[in-house]
């Protein structure tokens, strides 16, 4: 099991909030004052509103600066709305809904793990100017893997993220692929993802190249060799001994 999954102590609460005031009351230790404490529940979630309101509005202010198709006009407005950029408000904002960022040395550790799909994946991260990862419920699963054409099955144990964003801004001088036309220059990317098991993390961003490794390709051209070697004999073979017996005929 990994080392994140065991350790690290989340702060998310699978309950929604009204299902958290009854569980309170259930309790019984406010009998007669019910009303009140619910009372004080609606109190608090029009404060935490209004707070999510103002962080909303920071947003938008903050990515209106970046936004490669805004149609809005841009007046001369020397008054600075926020210091801070896009992505600090975002991982502030995620980090309010229970989510935990991912450490880069938790990405590189991911990386070097064997896919449960048994591929090997790269990723260029000079291609982004803003890269953030987080991920909200960490879980230890079990999954059966097939292996030579499904003759052999083993079962592995991975630690899967419930939820993942994953959030990248490409820089202003960024190469725009003919096969990638969504991805411009200064665009930004924002994605949600569900159930993804940590040693997968990199097939989530957009640029993933697929590197085979060497067993891959011995097992993929050794069957083809002698399939290869199978066919020459068995279908060229009959017209070989007849060519060569023409020529010796002649």
């Amino acid at each position: 099991m990994s080392k994140l999954a065991s350790d690290r102590k989340y702060r998310f609460i699978p309950y929604r909030k009204q299902d958290i005031v009854e569980m309170c009351l259930q309790e019984e230790k406010l009998s007669g004052r019910e009303d009140d404490f619910r009372q004080l529940y609606y109190m608090l979630s029009s404060i935490i509103h209004f707070e999510f309101h103002q962080i909303i509005e920071s947003l938008k202010n903050s990515y209106a600066a970046q936004d490669p198709d805004t149609d809005t006009r841009v007046i001369d407005n020397k008054q600075t709305l926020s210091e801070a950029n896009f992505a600090q408000l975002l991982g502030g904002l995620l980090e309010k809904a229970n989510y935990e960022q991912i450490s880069q040395q938790t990405l590189h550790e991911a990386m070097k793990e064997a896919s449960l799909f048994r591929i090997r994946l790269e990723v260029d991260f000079s291609d982004y100017d803003e890269v953030l990862l987080y991920c909200r419920g960490v879980s230890t699963r079990k999954e059966t893997i097939s292996s030579f054409f499904g003759l052999i099955k083993k079962q592995i144990t991975f630690t899967n993220y419930d939820r993942v964003v994953l959030y990248i801004r490409f820089p202003d001088n960024y190469t725009q692929l003919a096969d990638q036309p969504l991805y411009k220059p200064g665009a930004t990317l924002l994605k949600l993802f569900q159930n993804v098991p940590m040693a997968d993390l990199e097939m989530l961003f957009p640029n993933t190249t697929v590197r085979m490794r060497t067993i891959d390709k011995l097992m993929i051209g050794i069957p083809a060799i002698v399939s290869g070697g199978i066919v020459f004999t068995t279908k060229l073979g009959a017209s070989l001994v007849l060519l060569g017996a023409l020529l010796g005929f002649w």
